[in-house]
């Protein structure tokens, strides 16, 4: 902080002293530069009396601000290259200075952290917002892709992505370990330029919306007729006489936090 916008010009009057045989109270002006900036804070002081010698022990009053790590929900962040716990419960405290605030992963950038905390009447380091930088973005879309290509190489009823079918539909049956799942040419395209974003008040998951349909096939019987069939949204039927919204693939979310960029749908 020093290197960065040093303390310098500090002058000091005092603005007022509230008389009390044990518990005197005063107020004091300090100014100061801080970098190029100038600032101004008046600080309470709260004294106490020693009965003995009569001499009076002051105490500075809010002279640090308070940083809640909590605030990034999970994201861990350095302080001035510092690396600071990220707790919940925790909280820190920063002194007057200059403050720059980065995620230690390269998924997140931080915006709004490049600070000069000149007063500590307010809490220190709020507003920061993080986002995915560009490498975040990329390794959302290929943790989704991944999970996608797995989910579509399952031949069963259960291949997860959200894809899974029943056995038993309104109108006839699927044969499990007959189905084939294939992208649209728009949901193929849509996966590979995904924009996530991070979700609210939980910044350490990542999620898009509707990505595009689902082709379905399967050996199955409809309408008490067996043969080649075409799931859709909520029907099933032989592929010539098929007609329906293809199943959709949608709402991914990853846990940008975690090593392995876990997928859930």
């Amino acid at each position: 902080s020093a290197a960065a916008a040093p303390l310098t010009d500090i002058q000091v009057e005092l603005v007022s002293v509230t008389e009390s045989k044990y518990f005197p109270e005063a107020e004091v002006r300090a100014t100061y530069r801080l970098g190029d900036d100038q600032a101004e804070q008046v600080f309470d002081l709260s004294g106490s009396v020693d009965d003995r010698s009569g001499a009076t022990k002051w105490n500075l009053t809010g002279p640090t601000a308070t940083y809640y790590p909590a605030s990034f929900e999970g994201i861990e962040v350095a302080v001035n290259g510092q690396v600071v716990p990220g707790d919940a419960d925790g909280v820190h405290l920063v002194v007057p200075g200059a403050y720059q605030v980065t995620a230690t992963s390269p998924y997140y950038w931080l915006d709004q952290a490049d600070l000069r905390l000149t007063d500590t009447s307010v809490a220190a380091l709020r507003g920061i917002v993080p986002t995915l930088t560009d490498e975040g973005k990329q390794a959302f879309r290929t943790a989704v892709r991944s999970a996608v290509d797995t989910c579509l190489a399952s031949k069963n009823l259960v291949a997860g992505c959200g894809l899974d079918i029943e056995a038993t539909l309104s109108n006839g049956t699927v044969d499990d370990g007959t189905l084939t799942r294939t992208l649209t040419a728009e949901a193929d395209a849509a996966l590979s330029a995904l924009e996530p974003t991070l979700r609210t008040g939980s910044p350490s998951v990542a999620t898009c919306g509707l990505i595009g349909g689902v082709t379905t096939t399967a050996t199955g019987t409809v309408d008490g007729r067996r043969g080649p069939i075409e799931i859709t949204f909520g029907f099933a039927g032989l592929v010539e006489t098929l007609g329906g919204t293809p199943i959709s693939l949608r709402d991914p979310s990853v846990t940008m936090t975690d090593p392995d960029l876990p997928v859930s749908w």
